[in-house]
């Protein structure tokens, strides 16, 4: 059970951004992307599971390189996260809008949740060996980078997944999502973020959305005990916790 939960009320429209989408004979058409909540419909729900099924596991390094989408329990641990976040009801979508005004597509998203003193970090659930690693690798960064105590904060919007449709890449959506969280955070009185970023794409988005890096780790220093590196084949150089403290 998520501890926080979004009060009661209408979605949040956090942004509305100006983009395009590429028609068969190579032309952009001008099209509307609208930064939201996520519409509390069993559907839309779904399709966020199924983007970042579809997407991230495929896309993302540490994700990629464990193989986790061949990993039944991996993609079921991971989960369990993305539907705890979808309980506290804050994930960030990125829809297309169609010509009425209307969300039409989902075509990206951010697995946020707010952290707040009662949350707690129960792995006891966790079955997959390779989810287990990429958690540890997390809780090891946040030792080094612990945002309550950098920022002197005593609750924050932390999050584990980021992802847009390779159709709609290079339209600066990655980072129109990391800047709604400057949004959110004011409307519900969270003063900070932190997120681990494990992709050069992503580090460079929270870098142009105001983000600060405060700790990194070459993936090629990450090994066991035996010197075997725990995520082999993997083209990113370096995975990093950024973190912002927002201008209220």
């Amino acid at each position: 059970m998520a501890h926080w939960k979004r009060p009661e009320g209408p979605l949040n429209v956090w942004r509305i951004v100006d983009g395009y989408e590429r028609i068969e004979d190579g032309s952009k058409k001008p099209i509307k992307f609208s930064i939201q909540d996520i519409p509390d419909d069993e559907s839309r729900r779904q399709e966020v599971l199924d983007h970042f099924y579809d997407y991230f596991l495929e896309d993302e390094p540490v994700s990629k390189s464990t193989k986790i989408k061949q990993d039944p329990d991996g993609v079921a641990d991971f989960q369990s996260v993305w539907n705890y976040a979808l309980d506290q009801k804050v994930v960030i979508g990125c829809y297309k809008l169609d010509t009425d005004g209307k969300i039409d597509k989902l075509v990206g998203a951010n697995i946020v949740f707010m952290v707040t003193k009662d949350f707690s970090k129960d792995t006891k659930h966790f079955k997959s060996e390779n989810f287990k690693k990429i958690w540890r690798l997390f809780e090891d960064l946040v030792s080094n980078a612990d945002v309550c105590k950098i920022y002197n904060v005593d609750k924050y919007i932390s999050s584990i997944s980021l992802s847009v449709l390779p159709k709609y890449r290079g339209q600066k959506l990655g980072q129109y999502i990391l800047e709604a969280r400057d949004d959110l955070g004011k409307k519900y009185g969270f003063p900070a973020t932190s997120t681990m970023f494990t992709a050069a794409a992503s580090q460079r988005q929270a870098e142009r959305a105001g983000f600060e890096e405060k700790f990194s780790k070459n993936y090629a220093d990450i090994v066991d005990e035996n010197g075997k590196p725990q995520f082999p084949n993997i083209t990113s150089k370096c995975v990093k916790i950024m973190m912002k403290r927002f201008a209220h």
